[in-house]
C-alpha cells in the first residue's frame, strides 16, 4: 500500500511565508507564526517525519540587553536561567548556523549558538525532513509553476538551511557558542600595560600566528563557553548578594 500525503496550498502557503520571513518585525511574526500553526493542524495528511526532529538542532542569535522584541535578553537568560524564544526556526547543521546564518555583526549585541535536543511536543515542523521525500518537492514545483502566494519564500531557501521550526526556549544549559569582535590592538596594548612599539609589534605578530585578528570574529564553543558562562553567572550571583537581591 502506497502512503497517500498530501501537502495542501494553504500549508504551502504559510510554509512559504514563514520561510520568507517577517524583517524582526514582532507583530508579523506572531501572524506567521498563527497562519503556519493553523495549515498544519489542517494539513492532516502530512508524513510522520514532518512532525518529529530526531537529531540535535541548532539555533543562532543575537542576544540584546534591551531587546525591542521582548524587553531585552539578558536578564531572562542569566536571572532565570532561560529565554522564552517561542516558535522559531532551528538547523540540524551546526556549520551552516556559525558560517552561514546572519553573518553580518550588529552593534550593541552578543552572538551565541543554542543546541537542543528537541522533545516531541517542542517540534512544530520539521522542514529539511520534507525536502528529502519526492513527493513534497514535486508539489513545491508544481506550487511554484503556478506563481501561488509564497511560492517564492519556499523555492528560494529550499533545503539550504536545513530547517526544523520548534517552540523551545533558549536555555544556558544550551549554550554552545558565543563568538565576539576580537579587540583592536591598541586596545590590548592598553590593557597589558604595553607602551614601546617593539613590544606592540611583538604582540601583533603572535595574534596574528594565533589567527587572532583585531575586528575578527572570535568564538567560544562547547566547554570554554560553558565556562565563561559559568564565571559570568558566578560574578552575578555575587553581585546579586552583595545587593541583597534574592535570586529565583
Amino acid at each position: 500500500m502506497i502512503d497517500d500525503y498530501g501537502y495542501p496550498d494553504r500549508f504551502l502557503e504559510a510554509l512559504g511565508q514563514w520561510q520568507a520571513g517577517w524583517a524582526e518585525d514582532g507583530s508579523r511574526r506572531v501572524v506567521a507564526t498563527e497562519a503556519l500553526r493553523a495549515a498544519i493542524a489542517a494539513a492532516p495528511n502530512l508524513p510522520p517525519e514532518a512532525s518529529e526532529v530526531p537529531v540535535v538542532s541548532y539555533r543562532k542569535r543575537f542576544l540584546m540587553a534591551h531587546n525591542p522584541q521582548n524587553g531585552g535578553d539578558m536578564l531572562p537568560l542569566f536571572y532565570d536561567g532561560e529565554i522564552p524564544e517561542g516558535v522559531a526556526s532551528w538547523s540540524t547543521s551546526y556549520n551552516y548556523c556559525k558560517f552561514s546564518f546572519k553573518t553580518d555583526r550588529r552593534l550593541a549585541t552578543n552572538m551565541a549558538i543554542f543546541k537542543h535536543a528537541p522533545r516531541p511536543e517542542e517540534v512544530v515542523l520539521n522542514v529539511a525532513a520534507l525536502w528529502t521525500r519526492p513527493d513534497f518537492v514535486t508539489a513545491v514545483e508544481a506550487y511554484a509553476d503556478r506563481a501561488a502566494p509564497g511560492h517564492a519564500g519556499l523555492i528560494h531557501f529550499r533545503d539550504t538551511q536545513y530547517e526544523v521550526i520548534l517552540d523551545a526556549p533558549l536555555t544556558l544549559d544550551d549554550l554552545q557558542a558565543f563568538c565576539d569582535a576580537v579587540p583592536s590592538l591598541e586596545h590590548l596594548s592598553r590593557e597589558a600595560g604595553i607602551e614601546t612599539p617593539e613590544d606592540e609589534d611583538d604582540l601583533w605578530d603572535r595574534m596574528v600566528r594565533a589567527d587572532y585578528i583585531p575586528t575578527k570574529d572570535f568564538w567560544l564553543e562547547g566547554a570554554a563557553a560553558q565556562r565563561v558562562l559559568n564565571n559570568t553567572i558566578t560574578a552575578i550571583e555575587k553581585r546579586l548578594d552583595e545587593l541583597g537581591i534574592q535570586r529565583r
